[in-house]
């Protein structure tokens, strides 16, 4: 446990939340979700957040469909992480082949 320093937000008391406080806003009228408040990287330019997932087609992404065919079920790209999602059938084949591929 690490100690408290004075004026820390540790020190500050929190007041209790009502069950409706903790209900996420659905409505998208939410400040935190506002455009205004968006970042401009992520906002397109009506306004409307960009999509964080995208289809991906590069070479890694053609490189395991060459091998794997129809085990690669989808190749997406979400916050510059290329994401492969593979048939469970094949992931250890799969995972062990990408193991040799950090080496490339």
């Amino acid at each position: 446990m690490q100690p408290k320093v004075p004026g820390s937000m540790a020190d500050e008391s929190k007041a209790p939340q009502s069950p409706e406080s903790l209900q996420p806003d659905v409505s998208g009228s939410s400040p935190a979700h506002s455009a205004a408040g968006a970042s401009p990287s992520l906002a397109t330019k009506s306004g409307a957040p960009a999509p964080l997932q995208v289809r991906l087609d590069n070479e890694l992404s053609r490189r395991y469909r060459e091998r794997f065919g129809a085990a690669i079920l989808d190749a997406l790209e979400d916050r510059k992480q290329s994401i492969l999602i593979v048939d469970v059938a094949q992931l250890l084949e799969i995972a062990r082949y990408s193991r040799g591929e950090v080496d490339r």
